[in-house]
């Protein structure tokens, strides 16, 4: 598919249909928002609150995106780099669970200091931030259709209004195109690239395709979507998973069936589940459609609808074939059936979620492209504008058959120190009025690792800042003071400058990776800076490389934990020792049961016997510092040797 072609075919169907009178309507404001996602949000409430008028323009009835759409266990990465109005955001459904609940209750505590919230908590939130500010108007419903460009600016968007079958116009000083798919940034002609930079084009090591004879090629591939679906065992709030319309149960026969019948699988929770949030919901973060997502951020809205539906009817095949499919055992479905869908959740969609997890898609070249290095080595930006820190996270891409074996293809994850976000990464070259805080300019490597939702809160932040500084100097988004914007968001609660830790190694799947060019410029201490306190400044190197390591491939998620507790005359949690051994025992065996998990990691040579951790791995016990952290070593040398 050529760039912008079936876009522009999508605005030439649009611009044939009849219109009506109240297509005249054009909406005069300062600030245009395109994406109700968490950074447009942000940034509406941003440029409102520096007293500009504001519209957000929104495609569906629910602002939030992903966020209040499903991803209620979201990903921080490094908790001091949060700052600004994603802080503000994470405080406030806090002080929700804490206000409604009790600062003793279940609900607060499952909350997880605000790293785990429920859909309509999100959405409530958001709602909240929006309505406080007065110069904001929401406008749902209303989807891209073409912009206008007059002497390198923007000067109109138009919109459908899809409730009226109607058009809109609107008009403003500064425009910002938050949406995840960058379809106002492609309309007014800015640069864009959709898949893999190959590895020569900016040295990235990371970047192109992983395997095979063409490793290290550049490809117009994207990482798998999802649906983060959002599911419940509490059977006052839970209807059972719908049949979908189209019904397709084969890849899941193939795939879980033969372990289901044997036994090896005997819950529906050995498959899948993770600690609960809040009010007993689990967020649903697998079923990823392998090479369903290529298309979708150039295809026109017709084509869109039918890949969201294709997704939607994917996971329900699922869900639907796990708890009535007759060929599996009766006491798994009896089982699978006690799970399904939560009733207080997306009443007006099924209760499935509203928005599609769009990981990437166009990503603007614009006045700075982030590349791999601005990760590992030169991390301090003097226009950085807030930080990333989560690691580079890659879900598959594709599968490719590599010496007769059929194996995966994705970004190998690396682990990542804080790294500044330059402010020129948002800006396009021109035009002179447009600011892109969500498909921003990174290659895909950095975009691995910057798409966090709370990143894009900080980023939506910045750019309705900036909004105000190009409205307030009469000059361009390109043309501000860089200086006086980073100046606000220091005043507004951002973390800045926290790139200027020093280089450490960086864990690549399993194989260190020098941040400098040479073993000389690695300090293989723990960072210490005044922007980004650590809890556990003493703990020495070695731990630090394999805790990271454990949160890079998903084994825990709290690496502040790990690192004070399991060391010499440390103390572990009997419940978190085991959820971590499960998930390394699926590290080897993806299918693996938590019964199972125990031989599994005997055979990987982590222990050698289950009897310790039988007894001390279980809720309410407790497990020796020195034990656990030898596990700890035991398994990333035993994932080392395995890595294909």
């Amino acid at each position: 598919m050529k760039r912008h072609s079936s876009l522009l075919l999508a605005c030439l169907v649009l611009a044939s249909q009849p219109l009506h009178a109240a297509d005249a309507a054009v909406e005069k404001t300062e600030v245009v928002v395109y994406g109700g996602t968490p950074g447009g949000v942000m940034a509406a409430v941003e440029a409102a609150r520096h007293g500009h008028r504001v519209a957000l323009i929104n495609v569906s009835q629910h602002v939030g995106g992903v966020i209040s759409g499903g991803l209620t266990n979201t990903d921080i990465g490094n908790r001091a780099t949060l700052g600004g109005l994603a802080q503000e955001f994470i405080d406030t459904t806090v002080n929700y669970y804490r206000d409604k609940y009790g600062a003793d209750s279940p609900q607060f505590l499952a909350c997880k200091n605000g790293r785990k919230f429920e859909p309509h908590v999100a959405e409530l939130t958001f709602e909240t931030m929006l309505k406080a500010q007065p110069g904001i108007t929401v406008w749902k419903g209303h989807r891209y259709r073409t912009v206008t460009l007059e002497g390198g600016r923007i000067t109109a968007l138009v919109v459908d209004d899809l409730a009226a079958n109607s058009t809109r116009t609107f008009t403003g000083e500064v425009f910002i195109d938050a949406s995840y798919v960058g379809d106002l940034m492609a309309g007014a002609k800015v640069p864009y690239r959709v898949g893999r930079e190959g590895a020569e084009e900016f040295g990235e090591t990371l970047a192109g395709i992983s395997i095979g004879p063409d490793k290290g090629q550049a490809d117009k591939r994207l990482m798998a979507y999802n649906y983060r679906v959002s599911i419940t065992k509490r059977t006052e709030n839970r209807v059972l998973f719908p049949k979908p319309g189209h019904y397709a149960p084969e890849p899941f026969r193939a795939r879980y069936g033969a372990r289901i019948l044997s036994g090896k699988i005997k819950t529906f929770g050995d498959l899948f589940i993770s600690k609960p949030g809040a009010n007993d919901k689990h967020d649903a973060n697998w079923c990823d459609l392998v090479d369903g997502s290529h298309d979708y951020p150039e295809a026109d809205w017709e084509t869109r609808a039918k890949i969201e539906a294709q997704h939607r009817d994917y996971f329900l095949s699922l869900l639907w074939y796990l708890q009535n499919d007759p060929e599996l055992p009766e006491t798994f479905r009896s089982d699978a059936q006690q799970w399904g869908l939560p009733k207080d959740e997306f009443a007006d969609n099924g209760h499935f979620p509203y928005q599609l997890y769009v990981r990437e898609a166009r990503r603007m070249v614009g006045s700075y492209v982030m590349r791999q290095s601005d990760l590992t080595q030169n991390r301090q930006k003097p226009d950085g504008v807030c930080a990333g820190s989560y690691g580079v996270d890659c879900h598959i891409i594709q599968r490719l058959m590599v010496d007769g074996k059929l194996r995966v293809d994705r970004t190998p994850h690396i682990s990542v120190d804080p790294y500044d976000i330059p402010y020129a990464s948002l800006t396009p070259r021109e035009p002179g009025n447009l600011l892109v805080p969500v498909c921003c300019s990174t290659t895909h490597v950095v975009y691995c690792s910057l798409r966090m939702e709370p990143t894009y809160m900080m980023l939506g932040h910045a750019s309705g800042a900036a909004a105000h500084l190009a409205i307030a100097g009469r000059t361009t988004v390109q043309k501000i003071d860089t200086g006086k914007l980073r100046e606000i968001l220091s005043k507004e609660g951002m973390v800045l400058d926290a790139g200027s830790t020093p280089n450490r190694t960086h864990i690549v799947s399993g194989t260190a990776l020098a941040a400098g060019n040479s073993s000389e410029n690695v300090d293989r201490r723990l960072p210490v800076a005044s922007a980004i306190p650590l809890k556990v400044a003493a703990t020495d190197a070695q731990i630090v490389s394999d805790v990271k390591f454990l949160v890079a491939k998903k084994i825990v998620d709290e690496p502040d934990y790990w690192l004070a507790n399991a060391t010499k005359g440390g103390s572990c949690d009997g419940a978190r020792v085991s959820t971590m051994l499960h998930n390394m025992a699926r590290h080897f065996e993806p299918e693996t049961t938590a019964s199972d998990g125990l031989q599994v990691l005997i055979k990987r040579k982590v222990f050698r016997s289950a009897t310790y951790w039988k007894e001390k791995a279980t809720a309410g016990g407790k497990c020796g510092g020195d034990n656990v952290r030898t596990v700890i070593r035991n398994f990333v040398q035993a994932a080392e040797q395995s890595r294909p």
